[in-house]
């Protein structure tokens, strides 16, 4: 039988292995890879779940009465007001009632459904200057109102609470309403931002003044016949509220970032 050789097969095999791995990279090189997309962080923001009063109108004082318990026979803990807020608690209700939060009990309170509306405020958590000072603001809600008080802790009034949470961001601006007013610019309810103060021309001309939260909700401390949290002290209510009408929007130097 004649015998094959392999002597030219030995010798092909080892041009051609390299022959097909010049060709296999090549292919590689030239395939497009999909660029890997990096998904975008979701921006960070706070988010509050309110219980709007809408028991009553800005002529009067009727407001929709917060109990101790699911019950219209349990103790009246307070009056919710007409577009002013109180944060709605994680407790289970009955149907017909919203449990809520107060400041001055661990306990839930509740709210009939019927007069009030739940809302959903939003705020940017994004080291912006007016978003510090949004959140800084709401961390004092409950302190009661104090003609002339300064602390954010025991005792407070308006525009000692609005100069407190720009100082909170190094911004001085000044305690009486009507020069914090002076001290900005008027801007248009749509221009408005997380940080801006609203001004309202009330108290016989001695002003009220309060920091704006987005979504047409304000944070304030009122005095309102020296009533407790949430009928006064530093609450958030809508930018009409009560017996608050026709809002001014001002924009202070360092207050909101464009």
């Amino acid at each position: 039988m004649k015998s094959f050789n392999f002597k030219p097969l030995i010798l092909i095999l080892p041009v051609l292995a390299l022959f097909l791995g010049f060709l296999l990279i090549d292919q590689g090189v030239s395939k497009e890879q999909p660029e890997q997309q990096s998904a975008e962080p979701e921006p960070k923001e706070t988010v509050l779940h309110l219980v709007t009063g809408q028991a009553g109108s800005l002529q009067n004082d009727i407001g929709e009465p917060i109990y101790a318990e699911a019950d219209t026979n349990s103790e009246k803990l307070a009056d919710l007001q007409y577009n002013c807020c109180v944060l709605e608690a994680e407790a289970d209700a009955p149907e017909g009632w919203i449990a809520v939060e107060l400041t001055e009990t661990e306990e839930a309170a509740y709210v009939r459904e019927e007069n009030v509306q739940r809302e959903t405020l939003r705020i940017a958590d994004d080291g912006s200057t007016g978003g510090e000072m949004a959140l800084e603001a709401l961390e004092h809600l409950g302190t009661r109102f104090e003609v002339g008080g300064t602390s954010l802790d025991e005792g407070i009034d308006c525009s000692n609470f609005v100069q407190q949470i720009y100082r909170s961001q190094g911004i001085a601006i000044s305690d009486r309403p009507n020069d914090i007013r002076d001290e900005g610019e008027e801007i248009t309810r749509d221009e408005a931002q997380a940080g801006d103060v609203l001004y309202y021309d009330v108290n016989d001309g001695g002003g009220h003044v309060a920091i704006y939260l987005g979504d047409d909700f304000q944070i304030s401390s009122m005095g309102h016949s020296g009533r407790e949290y949430p009928e006064g002290g530093v609450r958030i209510c809508k930018t009409v509220y009560r017996d608050r009408e026709k809002p001014q929007f001002y924009r202070i130097a360092g207050g909101s970032d464009e």
